[in-house]
């Protein structure tokens, strides 16, 4: 259900539309579905809903007021990820993050966070893009135009934790993104760990903070019998009846 101020039908949800994620801009909305087919409507002053003929995509952002973090070091791609999914190797002192020395974290869409301590609140930053980065706030073309003279050179700080030392003191922790902790990259290397280790600093169970072991992977190996009786007759019978051929043939030649 949507409501409010509908002066660009940014309210006017698509007929049809089944939606597994949404991004609200300032008067435009993008949508994704199961299939990868992203929706767009609202406001289309700078193309901003002109999505690009045959794109298929799986995360979407949108906004024309906030920064997204995007990493141009190019280490994400031995993992497969672009440079919209900044990946973390190195981070503070704090408890949440102690811990988690060389192992990699990877925070897709992410925006950038700014810190600074409140009247009864103090905040510690967790951890940061490298150098080779920059936050750009042009979302609206469907290819990556970094800016040298607008955008932000890294480090870029994407999570921070504080205490709150009011009359009911209290905890958070402020993640850039939120789809680090989705079914698609929660098990990427060190996210998972990541994670528990936040909820343990918020509830107070400092104890419970580590880099747990991996659980062994279950890899069955699902053959046919045809591919069975192929491996029987190539290892057992023709293998070994070509190494004796070969060899009978050099003796041959040499006798």
């Amino acid at each position: 259900m949507v409501w409010g101020d509908n002066s660009y039908a940014e309210y006017t949800v698509p007929t049809g539309l089944v939606a597994v994620a949404l991004a609200c801009g300032h008067q435009h909305i993008l949508a994704l579905d199961a299939s990868g087919k992203v929706w767009a409507w609202g406001l289309n002053t700078n193309g901003q809903c002109n999505v690009p003929t045959g794109l298929v995509a799986v995360a979407i952002a949108a906004g024309n007021v906030f920064s997204m973090a995007l990493d141009t070091s190019g280490i994400g791609q031995v993992f497969g990820l672009g440079p919209e999914v900044p990946l973390v190797a190195s981070y503070e002192s704090h408890p949440i993050v102690r811990d988690l020395k060389d192992v990699a974290t990877a925070f897709p869409l992410s925006r950038t966070l700014d810190t600074k301590n409140g009247d009864k609140t103090t905040v510690e930053k967790l951890f940061a893009t490298g150098e080779n980065s920059f936050a750009t706030s042009n979302l609206s073309s469907g290819s990556i135009r970094i800016d040298p003279k607008k955008d932000k050179k890294g480090p870029l700080t994407l999570a921070a934790a504080g205490a709150y030392n009011g009359p009911a003191p209290g905890r958070f922790v402020v993640v850039g993104s939120s789809m680090w902790v989705g079914n698609s990259f929660i098990r990427f290397n060190g996210n998972r760990d990541l994670f528990l280790n936040m909820i343990n600093w918020l509830t107070a169970d400092e104890d419970l903070i580590s880099i747990r072991p991996k659980a062994p992977e279950d890899r069955p190996l699902n053959i046919s019998a045809q591919k069975m009786n192929l491996v029987f007759w190539l290892s057992i019978v023709i293998f070994p009846l070509a190494v004796v051929g070969f060899g009978m043939a050099t003796w041959w030649k040499r006798r």
